[in-house]
């Protein structure tokens, strides 16, 4: 029995050509579970488990189908370990056919659900095809979504399929499964036939070291395909091409592709300098090579093109290594590419060209972040507006490291356009004169063999070398800031199309960053970054020297928004900078002080016989007195000249300065009445309270103060025989937060004390039917000493300067008169005296003085007074009979040619 079960088993194997299968054994010999169905040709159903069942074979001439699985999702489990020892030469699922041309070998999966299993001593699956034979893996499998089962070669290839002439390679596989390999997960061979493998699921070598996870090869003009969402997990991609003709080598779908050991993630090679066949690489998923990330290479003079590509990675090659032998090569990554080496390198040795395009991060660790080397095409680099290229790389003779390194040794054009970021220098080599588009920023500068011509209009930082002709259009930024004020960019020709040349300036050591053209010509102006201690300059610093201006050459500097101004001026064909106090900003602050100074003393205090009252009728020497309390509102609009006295030339600015004010007086007097008998009077008080200021620039924008004036007072006064005199002195304490963006003030506080002293005297001339005329007049002296006010020079901090003022001093004078009449509201038991005021005061004090000082210069800064206004007021004063309570009520109105306001005060008194 046992000798017809294995006569059986081989002419099985016969029969199947190749695929040796369990027939009609007794119970303990009947492992199989895969049945045939017809002869020739023949379709092999393998549904449960099978094991020690395949025999060697012996090949055929038709189609041969295996099914693996069963209906009703049933997996199939196939494997020919450990050995029978019935059948010590037992093979793996291998399939053979003889062909001839349109003749197939196929395994599929019948199954859904879990993937079946096969398991090979040596290959998991094998197929081979002879005379243009086709060798399908999951074509016509269940689902349409390929070979739905995990298949395992234990010493060698997961799968492997072989087949000559024409004959067609089609392997799917399907999600959720893995292929594996001891040597290679996948591994084809076909000549003049295309090869399609898309990797649904997972595919990987246990031996990285030494195999890929899929390796195809084509010996004839057979192209190969590559794609799927699956990943290769550790031994990464293969495609070569030895053969001649069109056959092309694409790899694409969007699967994760990993090389741990071996080599490049994915590597394309054609090898062969008789082929014309591209080579296409899309794939979109992660790849991440033990030294290349992709590699593409090809002999002979097809195009490679490397595109669409996602993240890219090394751990000790480039990213991205493209080398042809005359076709065109175009890269254009659509993600991130890090190279431990090189980001991106491409080599053309032919006369094709190079075309690399980025969109994200191509970073080159150790190297350049892109290479490129042209022999008789062109090269043309853009850099998309989110992408940022960055390098290590050296170059011979050169200093600094190098994000770019463009060759080309036969002459055609070498073009690079920027919208993104270029961190590192760029050197261009080469018989064809570079053109430089930079629209968005460079960090680092150019360095040029050969003519260079520079457009800019983004941000260019740094500086450009070219051993040949040299011309900039600059409508950008040019930077030379790099804390060292000595860079000098010398270039044939400098056109500024409204562009900036941005440079280092040290006040302290007289030196600037310059420029050096041949030609000048267009509009250029120059920005300023200061280096070292801050200060004016005090004599002109050369910034740009020109052989040659154009007609209608232009150089400006800045606008700025410190406190320093700087400025152009030509001398020849020098243009050198100068700087100047800004004087609206810097006078800003000693200008509001002014205006405050002068509402307190026009505005708000008043004469101390304002406050005073007699008793009706007094006796001789009676004592009285009270105390008093008044309330005023009112604002000043202050116009003034301030002016600069820098080194250079004496700079003027208006100011214009509103403020506004209230606030409470109050005090308490004690007087004698009738001295004597005399009809004469004295009061002795004190006085107290506090004024709320607020000033506003009305000329530059974003400057003002909040300041706080509590004071203490004496005061002293003579009436009598229609005479009145007074005396106030006062102490003041000043208290001021300031706002000036110009000078980096954000609510900064400083401190002062200022003493004054009032005096008045009138007289009284009554008139008939009770009207009255009172001529008086008035004079006012204060004196305000301000503490050092530190004031920045930029944003961070590190650089100020100090304004020191000297005493605001005021000494005002006034002539006035007062008219109006008096009667009594009986009714309300009122004594009523309405009024109107008439008054001229003039400001005798010179221009308030502060200094600008830094640790170079002191420039003296100046600010003219209000001088002669005029005062209009209306007012009416009132006691209640029989009571000690007197108040009153007035307006007035300021107005001149540099000071118009208003003050509304109203005061009430108690008298004992």
């Amino acid at each position: 029995m046992g000798g017809r079960a294995f006569d059986h088993k081989n002419r099985a194997g016969a029969l199947l050509g190749g695929v040796a299968l369990s027939l009609f054994l007794p119970l303990s010999l009947a492992r199989a579970a895969c049945i045939p169905v017809g002869l020739g040709p023949l379709t092999i159903n393998c549904t449960g488990t099978s094991n020690y069942a395949f025999l060697p074979f012996l090949p055929f001439i038709f189609n041969v189908q295996v099914n693996i699985g069963g209906p009703g999702n049933i997996p199939a489990l196939i494997t020919t370990t450990p050995p029978n020892p019935l059948f010590p030469n037992a093979v793996d699922l291998t399939v053979h056919t003889l062909g001839p041309f349109g003749n197939v070998a196929s395994v599929d999966t019948v199954n859904g659900g879990t993937p079946s299993t096969i398991i090979g001593t040596n290959d998991g699956i094998r197929l081979e095809g002879l005379n243009g034979s086709a060798l399908w893996i999951g074509q016509n499998s269940l689902g349409g979504n390929g070979l739905n089962a995990n298949v395992t070669g234990q010493t060698g290839h997961g799968i492997e399929a072989l087949t000559d002439t024409n004959g067609q390679i089609l392997i799917t596989t399907a999600p959720g499964t893995t292929v594996s390999g001891a040597a290679e997960g996948i591994r084809t061979s076909a000549a003049d036939g295309a090869t399609f493998i898309t990797l649904n699921g997972n595919v990987t070598t246990s031996t990285p070291a030494s195999s890929f996870d899929v390796h195809a090869i084509s010996t004839g003009s057979g192209s190969i395909t590559i794609g799927g969402s699956g990943n290769a997990t550790s031994g990464g991609i293969k495609a070569e091409s030895t053969g001649t003709g069109t056959g092309a080598i694409i790899i694409q779908g969007s699967g994760n592709t990993v090389d741990l050991q071996n080599s490049a993630g994915i590597f394309a090679v054609i090898s062969n300098a008789a082929s014309i066949a591209p080579i296409l690489i899309t794939r979109s998923g992660s790849v991440f090579g033990a030294v290349d990330g992709i590699r593409a290479i090809s002999l002979g003079s097809g195009p490679i093109s490397v595109v669409g590509t996602g993240p890219i990675t090394t751990a000790a090659g480039d990213g991205i290594f493209v080398e042809a032998a005359g076709g065109l090569i175009t890269i254009a990554p659509s993600s991130t590419v890090s190279g431990a080496l090189n980001g991106i390198r491409a080599i053309n040795v032919g006369a094709g060209d190079i075309n690399v395009t980025t969109a994200g991060r191509v970073t080159g660790a150790n190297g350049f972040g892109i290479a490129t080397r042209a022999n008789t095409g062109s090269t043309s680099v853009t850099i998309g507006a989110n992408s940022i290229v960055s390098g290590n790389g050296t170059v011979a003779g050169q200093s600094g490291t190098f994000a770019m390194q463009l060759l080309s040794f036969s002459g055609n054009q070498i073009s690079l356009v920027n919208h993104g970021t270029i961190n590192g220098r760029v050197f261009v080599d080469g018989t064809g004169d570079p053109t430089i588009d930079n629209a968005a920023t460079m960090n680092g500068g150019l360095s040029i063999v050969g003519d260079l011509l520079l457009n800019n209009s983004g941000l260019f930082n740094g500086n450009v070398s070219a051993t040949g002709l040299s011309t900039i259009n600059n409508s950008g930024t040019i930077s030379l800031i790099n804390g060292v004020p000595t860079d000098v960019m010398s270039v044939t020709n400098f056109n500024g199309l409204g562009g900036r040349f941005a440079i280092d300036v040290s006040p302290s050591t007289g030196t600037a960053d310059r420029l050096a053209a041949q030609t000048l010509s267009g509009g250029t102006s120059i920005a300023v970054h200061i280096v070292g201690p801050p200060g004016l300059i005090s004599t002109p610093i050369p910034v740009i020297k020109a052989g040659l201006l154009a007609p209608g050459t232009s150089i400006t500097s800045d606008s700025v928004t410190g406190l320093i101004d700087y400025s152009i001026i030509q001398t020849g064909d020098t243009f050198s900078l100068i700087s100047t106090v800004n004087t609206s900003k810097a006078s800003a602050t000693p200008a509001g002080i002014t205006a405050v100074v002068t509402a307190l003393n026009t505005g708000f205090f008043q004469a101390a016989s304002a406050f005073l009252a007699e008793p009706p009728n007094p006796v001789a020497n009676q004592i009285n007195g009270g105390p008093w309390i008044r309330v005023a509102d009112g604002q000043n609009d202050v116009s003034a000249l301030t002016s600069a006295q820098n080194p250079t030339a004496v700079s003027t600015a208006p100011s214009k300065v509103r403020t506004n004010f209230n606030g409470f007086q109050t005090g308490l007097d004690l007087g004698v009445a009738n001295i004597e008998g005399t009809g004469w009077n004295t009061h002795l008080g004190v006085t107290t309270g506090q004024v709320v200021l607020r000033t506003n620039d009305l000329l530059t924008t974003n400057i003002s103060s909040d300041v706080q004036v509590p004071y203490l007072g004496l005061y002293a006064a003579v009436t009598g025989h229609n005479f009145f005199a007074d005396i106030l002195v006062r102490e003041d304490l000043y208290r001021m937060n300031l706002i000036n963006p110009g000078a980096f003030l954000q609510g900064n506080s400083l401190d002062g004390r200022a003493v004054a002293v009032d005096a008045s005297a009138g007289y009284r001339i009554d008139l008939p039917s009770s009207w009255f005329v009172e001529p008086s007049g008035a004079f006012m002296y204060s004196k305000l000493k301000v503490d050092t006010l530190r004031v920045g020079l930029d944003e961070t901090g590190t650089s100020s300067a100090n304004l020191v003022f000297d005493p605001f001093t005021s000494v005002l004078g006034r002539l006035g008169v007062r008219a109006g009449t008096s009667f009594v509201v009986n009714s309300f038991q009122l004594a009523l005296q309405p009024f109107v005021t008439a008054s001229v005061w003039r400001e005798f004090a010179g221009n308030t003085r502060s200094f600008f000082t830094t640790a170079e210069t002191s420039v003296p800064l100046s600010i003219s007074r209000v001088g002669t206004f005029g005062q209009a007021g209306v007012g009416i004063s009132g006691q209640v009979l029989q009571s000690g309570f007197l108040g009153f009520v007035r307006g007035d109105y300021r107005f001149g040619d540099h000071l118009t306001g208003y003050a509304l005060v109203a005061g009430l008194r108690y008298q004992f």
